[in-house]
């Protein structure tokens, strides 16, 4: 059995919203913004569970919150990690609207805590795993970290997850956390970490072939009926995941058909990266997108 650090790691806390620290606050939101993702190929590519928007957004938080170790040992990875519930909302795009974004948060960690699947570990055994094991909503009076800005989230992340979290290089996945944070279609983060899992860092492009049903399988369709029909399919599904991933992503991606008898039966996708001004462009929109909703 695997001991892990005791330590929390708490997330930095945002500076207030006021004219003295606006800038202040941008730049916090932007480095937050900005930090890395990683997971598993295995976690990726065998992980099957339905996600809303905001519970993508959620894990994707707290991913980034992990501190990647350099020698890949999942000894050196924490397993709680606090954070602030405005600053969450903020960083991840989140709305606030009407107060009701403590409800939310409460909602959604509970979902991500009864939320599991199963996922094969090196030995070939299929181990039971979900996102959270454990929620602390903390008393803001008792928690000196808040800085009286509401309240603070303890969470546990399950200690079966940690090592698809991290691991050796080789094997790993690693994405900007801001890619994940524009997306209207659940399908659009999903496609993105699969694509990126088979991305050849040391090509300027990569081809990755993928058959219909198997495609279906990932993006957890397989049961719908009208997505039997290819070209509904890819109206509803895929067309409308990769133009969110080449709008507001760093990867520029082209899907194309590979036929069997008329009949199209895999889809190979084409992918190379933006350039480092474009990437910087996407990440400046979603900067102004994100304080402009926090300002208001």
């Amino acid at each position: 059995m695997v001991v892990y650090m005791e330590e929390i790691i708490k997330a930095p806390i945002l500076p207030p919203r006021n004219g003295n620290n606006i800038t202040a606050r941008r730049e916090a939101v932007f480095k937050a913004q900005s930090k890395k993702i990683y997971k598993q190929n295995t976690l990726i590519r065998q992980g099957r569970a339905k996600l809303t928007i905001h519970e993508q957004r959620t894990i994707a938080y707290l991913c980034s919150l992990i501190p990647y170790p350099s020698d890949g040992n999942i000894k050196n990875i924490p397993r709680d990690y606090i954070f602030n519930i405005d600053d969450y909302c903020t960083i991840c795009n989140l709305s606030k609207d009407g107060g009701m974004y403590l409800r939310e948060t409460k909602k959604v960690l509970k979902k991500l805590h009864d939320k599991s699947m199963y996922i094969k570990n090196a030995d070939g055994n299929e181990v039971l795993v979900s996102w959270v094991e454990k929620v602390w909503i903390l008393n803001k009076n008792l928690d000196p970290s808040t800085n009286g800005k509401g309240k603070n989230v303890k969470v546990r992340l399950d200690e079966d997850l940690l090592p698809y979290l991290i691991g050796l290089q080789e094997t790993l996945t690693e994405y900007g956390f801001w890619c994940a944070l524009r997306f209207t279609s659940t399908y659009s983060a999903i496609l993105l970490e699969l694509l990126e899992s088979y991305i050849d860092e040391e090509k300027q492009t990569t081809t990755f072939e993928i058959s219909v049903e198997e495609l279906k399988h990932h993006l957890m369709v397989e049961d719908v009926k009208s997505y039997s029909d290819f070209g509904v399919f890819r109206s509803r599904c895929l067309e409308l995941a990769l133009k969110e991933i080449n709008e507001y992503t760093n990867l520029q991606v082209k899907m194309e058909y590979i036929k069997e008898s008329r009949k199209i039966v895999k889809v190979r996708f084409v992918i190379s990266h933006k350039q480092l001004a474009l990437i910087q462009t996407k990440q400046e929109e979603l900067l102004n997108i994100t304080m402009e909703k926090d300002l208001c």
